[in-house]
């Protein structure tokens, strides 16, 4: 519990631009290069499914979903820069992509779970529910954060938009998904 709570306060701060430096900047590019990869790969494949295999192996063997603290950091840039790409399409009268990286990082984060667990042929439905619930937490730090820098300008819509997206795109995978599908519903209320 004590070593959660230390991770939560590394994030608050890293929120809080708090501990900048070249290297954390230089792995914050990174990763933000990586979303929009798959960005890229949802927005002009017919089949984003098909690519989420080659798109994530690349991920593990680079390092990024293997270690904690990297993978953490990973989802808190997708969250951050998928709520920015909607306030700056929303800024600039483009409409028709203001959703574009949130719905990919909804659906980035639905192929994750489907696939969690099954390429060692366990099907690991408990690993799966810890697996949204870290992410989910992620994501609602970045909302609080917003929330606290913003105060009543906050912009609710884009997370609206991601929560509403999770949970249809968690629904086109509820047969896939069997029992576990009610427990991930219940991490994300």
């Amino acid at each position: 519990m004590l070593i959660t709570l230390l991770r939560v306060s590394r994030l608050l701060d890293d929120l809080r631009g708090i501990r900048r430096n070249q290297k954390t900047e230089q792995l914050r590019e990174k990763l933000f290069e990586c979303f929009q990869q798959w960005i890229a790969i949802f927005q002009c494949s017919s089949s984003p499914e098909k690519s989420f295999v080659l798109f994530i192996t690349k991920l593990t063997k680079e390092g990024i979903l293997k270690m904690e603290e990297v993978s953490s950091f990973f989802f808190r840039v997708c969250a951050e820069s998928s709520v920015n790409s909607y306030i700056k399409c929303m800024a600039a009268g483009n409409y028709d992509y203001a959703f574009l990286a949130l719905d990919a990082m909804s659906k980035l984060i639905v192929y994750i779970i489907k696939y969690h667990g099954d390429a060692s042929g366990v099907n690991n439905d408990q690993a799966k529910v810890h697996y949204l619930t870290k992410i989910l937490s992620i994501f609602v730090l970045v909302l609080a954060n917003l929330h606290e820098e913003q105060g009543p300008n906050f912009q609710q819509k884009p997370f609206f938009r991601f929560f509403s997206s999770l949970v249809n795109d968690l629904h086109g995978i509820e047969s896939h998904l069997g029992p576990v599908y009610f427990q991930l519903l219940i991490a994300i209320r």
